[in-house]
């Protein structure tokens, strides 16, 4: 199994390098948790300090090339500068989940 890339990481990553001389830096943090019942919704956030919040995403490991384990139903931002990620369990039955949350934090 490969790593996908879903919600715009990849951008965000080119985007991060070269907002790193404009004082933005990126923060991230591994969600792991084994056990994930068919149909179930997680929601993660990640945030930065007040109001430096500029942007995030996240990146799926572990999902197989030949069909979707998760589906991700949002990713945006919050009021309080927190970016926020909700995914479901869309395969039908229990599965491990592997997940990174990003967030590009202005200094």
């Amino acid at each position: 199994m490969k790593a996908r890339v879903l919600g715009g990481i990849a951008g965000l990553s080119m985007l991060a390098a070269g907002m790193a001389q404009a004082g933005v830096h990126r923060e991230h943090d591994r969600y792991e948790r084994k056990r994930v019942q068919a149909g179930e919704l997680i929601s993660r956030t990640l945030g930065c300090r007040e109001g430096q919040l500029t942007g995030g995403g996240y990146l799926i490991l572990g999902q197989p090339e030949d069909r979707v384990i998760y589906g991700v139903t949002a990713s945006f931002p919050l009021s309080d500068g927190r970016w926020r990620v909700d995914l479901r369990n869309v395969s039908g039955e229990t599965q491990e989940l592997n997940m990174v949350i990003y967030v590009l934090c202005a200094r």
